[in-house]
């Protein structure tokens, strides 16, 4: 079996951290997303929160948000297209 990982480090205005993950797939069966960061940078004024978006597969133009919360686990199929912000 193959194992693959990809780490995203938003860092708001920080310099060199990410602000947001373009909308894609995965090229994988499932995807488990884990906010690893520390409360007190997702209530900071350089993070301020992030949120995963999944597009409705019956309804493309339609989008599910999930609040990302640190510590927060989300399991789903790799298919499913998704972005960050």
């Amino acid at each position: 079996a193959e194992h693959f990982a990809f780490t995203v480090q938003y860092g708001g205005s920080r310099a060199g951290g990410d602000t947001a993950l373009a909308e894609h797939r995965d090229a994988s069966v499932a995807t488990l997303n884990l906010n690893l960061n520390t409360a007190e940078e997702w209530a900071g004024e350089q993070l301020k929160g992030s949120a995963l978006y999944f597009v409705d597969p019956e309804e493309p133009p339609r989008r599910h948000t999930v609040r990302f919360e640190p510590g927060l686990p989300l399991l789903h199929r790799g298919a499913l297209r998704h972005g960050a912000t």
